[in-house]
C-alpha cells in the first residue's frame, strides 16, 4: 500500500473554515517506489497549496489509482493563470504574498527524485488539478519501502 495509507484522512481533514474534502483511496494499496516521509512532505505541500487557493465551501479531492501507479488532488479554487503556469515550479514563484514559494519547487524535485513525474492544469476560477505519477515498489528480492531501489 501507499506508506502510511498516506494518513489521507488526517491530511484531508487538517485545517479550518468550511473546506470539504473527498478522497477516494482503496484500501490496501501497493507500496510504491518513495520513501513515506517524501510521499507526506509532497502531500503537505500539494494540500496547502489546495487550501490557499480555494474559498470557504470549497472542496479538495483525492484519488488514488487501485493499481498504486497514480495519485490525483484536485481543488475548486481560484486556479492558476495561464501566463503564470510556466513558473509554477520556479523557487521563491509565489502568488500570495505570506508564502516562500518554495512547496512546488520541494514537490517537483521529490516527485522527480522518484523517476515519476508530477503534472498541474489549472482552469482558472474553476478546478486545479494535480496529477502524481508512481511506481509500485519491485518486491523481487525483498527490500524495504522505506528506501526505494536507485
Amino acid at each position: 500500500m501507499l506508506p502510511g495509507a498516506l494518513g489521507l484522512a488526517v491530511l484531508l481533514s487538517g485545517g479550518e473554515g468550511t473546506t470539504r474534502s473527498e478522497r477516494d483511496v482503496a484500501a490496501g494499496l501497493p507500496s510504491v517506489a518513495a520513501r513515506e516521509p517524501e510521499v507526506k512532505a509532497v502531500l503537505v505541500n500539494l494540500l496547502e497549496n489546495s487550501r490557499g487557493a480555494i474559498h470557504e465551501g470549497g472542496t479538495i479531492r483525492m484519488d488514488a489509482a487501485r493499481d498504486g501507479v497514480g495519485l490525483v488532488l484536485r481543488d475548486d479554487g481560484s486556479g492558476i493563470p495561464p501566463e503564470l503556469m510556466p513558473r509554477v515550479f520556479e523557487p521563491r514563484f509565489s502568488t500570495r504574498s505570506t508564502r516562500t514559494g518554495l512547496g512546488l519547487t520541494i514537490v517537483r524535485r521529490l516527485v522527480e527524485s522518484w523517476g515519476v513525474t508530477v503534472a498541474i492544469e489549472s482552469d482558472p476560477g474553476q478546478i486545479t488539478v494535480v496529477t502524481l505519477g508512481l511506481r509500485r515498489w519491485p518486491r523481487k528480492g525483498g527490500g524495504s519501502p522505506e528506501e526505494p531501489p536507485s
